[in-house]
Order: structure tokens, then sequence, then C-alpha cells
């Protein structure tokens, strides 16, 4: 008798969108959809269920899946693994599967970088945080408190910290600045004090807010030095949280720490900074970019809970059948 072949569903839920791929035992990926967030926490839950269920619609009318052997969901409003009624209030009825994880999204993140061995990874897209998992097998978590507690060194930090310098140097009670006028044409306003109608009527959304950090980025390569001062805190920040996953790992040779998200992928600076200044203070620590997508993470951590070993075969095949390429750099 032949056994029926697999089928895994692995999601990644980003703060600002979710994508979702199925493949099947060989690591061969069938079907890939995207949609909106699925963060209960920023849309509510009736939303993200709505989400999800349009996703789970594109994957049906597309590609005729519907019902899946494993799925694995990695939650941005998440920094833990969910318990069974937070999963249960979440995918039941959404999604079909005969076994359903959920986790954070800088876990599923953190599998696709080192495959379920030792490593840690760096996330700095609207928001940040460190992940790293030790040999044991024991999680550490270090950032992640969102954008009204911390989120030092993320695209929202570096953004806001820009738009107060630019403030501060309208007003002339901080330093004359080019961010002044970058603010002005970023938000598409003719006066400063325009901003508190933008901001508070009736409010602006985090990740529009966000994208201002590409705008500071530019500013420090033009030499503006608030800006520049800017963007090495947040490289300085960003260290910061790698250290804490350096220590956290020990003495691991050949440790990894991936770095990922819109920061890293829209500022070269950064990254190179970040990874010039760690792997020179720590000689056995690798620091690379993310090389699979964070829904890659979740089709292997599928096939970990059916006790499926995750061959260089099976990484070959993910790789190889990812539709469009790898966009491994967003978030």
């Amino acid at each position: 008798m032949i056994e029926k072949q697999k089928l895994f569903l692995g999601i990644d839920g980003g703060g600002t969108r979710t994508t979702a791929i199925v493949s099947d035992d060989s690591g061969r990926i069938l079907a890939k959809a995207v949609g909106h967030s699925i963060n209960y926490y920023s849309v509510g839950m009736d939303q993200a269920r709505a989400n999800c269920a349009a996703i789970m619609e594109q994957l049906r009318d597309q590609y005729g899946f519907m019902a899946f052997d494993s799925a694995v969901i990695g939650m941005s409003a998440l920094d833990r693994e969910a318990s069974e009624e937070e999963t249960l209030a979440f995918a039941s009825s959404v999604i079909q599967a005969s076994s359903i994880y959920m986790h954070s999204d800088s876990y599923v993140a953190l599998m696709a970088c080192t495959q379920g061995n030792p490593g840690g990874l760096i996330i700095s897209g609207t928001g940040s945080m460190g992940i790293a998992m030790q040999a044991n097998g024991e999680l550490s978590v270090v950032g992640g408190w969102g954008y009204l507690l911390g989120d030092q060194g993320s695209a929202h930090d570096i953004a806001m910290n820009g738009i107060k310098a630019a403030i501060a140097g309208y007003e002339q009670l901080g330093e004359e600045t080019y961010l002044s006028q970058y603010v002005l044409h970023y938000f598409a306003i003719h006066h400063m004090r325009e901003l508190i109608d933008v901001y508070y009527s009736p409010g602006v959304e985090r990740q529009l807010v966000a994208g201002f950090a590409t705008e500071v980025a530019k500013c420090a390569e033009q030499g503006d030095p608030v800006a520049k001062r800017i963007i090495d805190q947040a490289i300085h920040d960003l260290e910061k949280h790698a250290e804490m996953l350096v220590k956290k790992l020990g003495n691991y040779e050949g440790a990894r720490i991936g770095v990922y998200g819109g920061v890293f992928q829209h500022n070269r600076y950064i990254y190179e900074q970040l990874k010039r200044n760690i792997e020179t203070r720590h000689a056995h620590v690798e620091v690379g970019l993310l090389s699979h997508p964070p829904e890659i993470g979740a089709i292997i951590c599928c096939f970990q809970r059916a006790g499926m070993a995750v061959t260089e075969a099976v990484l070959q095949q993910l790789e190889a059948t990812y539709p469009d390429g790898s966009d491994a750099g967003s978030a």
C-alpha cells in the first residue's frame, strides 16, 4: 500500500502582511498565498481570523488545498509558544489541519535561519527583537516590547528619533538638520505644525511612521550629522541585542546570528557595521542575512513536529521551489 503524501502549511504572520506556503513531504513547495495581517492585537481577533480565512480561500481557489497534515503559524502577536486555547481561538474553523502549532513570527524566522540548530536572529523591521536557541533547545528572547515600551533599533524607533530631531531643529531647540525638510516632503505637508493633524486626527499608522526610517538613512548618507547619530545609535542598540544572544549561545563554535527585516534590507550600512563589529569581537560567530523567508522556517517546524528529518535534499527542494524567489530580507 502506497502511503499518502503529507501536506504541510507554513504561515508567517508578520506585523504588516501574512505569507502562507504549502509543501509536500519532500520539501517541494506547491502553493503560496499572501494577505493582510493576522496579528490579532493590531487588527482584532475577528479581522485577524477573516484575513487568515481569505488566505486559505486563495489556496483553495487557486490550488485546491484545504486540509493539511500539519500547520505551523508564526504569529507576530506572540513572543512565545501559544497555548492550546490561544491557538484554537485563532485557528478553529479557519485552518483545517490534523495538528496546528502556533509560536512567534520570530521563532519561525529563527528556524529558517538555523534549521533548528543552535543560533540566533536579530529582527529589525517596524519593531525589533532578538531570539536565540541554545544547544539544549532553550529559547532566549531580548527586546520585542513593542513601540510603546521599546523596539530600540527598529524602523519605528529610527523614524521617531528622526521626526523628533526634525521638530527640534525647526523650533531651534536642537541642532539644525536636513531632517526638517525631509519630514515635510515625506508626510506631504507644507508646515511642520501640520504634523499635529497627521499624528492625532485621526492618527497615523505605525507602518507609515516606520517608513520614515529610510529617509533618515538617506539624510545620514548625505552627511547630516544629526541623522548619522540616529543611525549610529540604532546600530549600537542592535549590537546590544546581538551581544545578549552571543552570551546566551556561549562558546558554541560556528554559531550563526542571522539578521532579518526592512532595516537591514534597506540600509546596507547598518547591516555591514553590525556584522563587522560583532564578528570582530567574537571570532566564533558568523553574522549574515536570513537566507530563507520565515514561512520556510514554519515548514521546517512542520517536518520536525511530524518526526521527519529536514535533510539537505529537503532544504534544496524548499529553496528551489519557492515561488518568485526568496524575499527573506523584508518583514
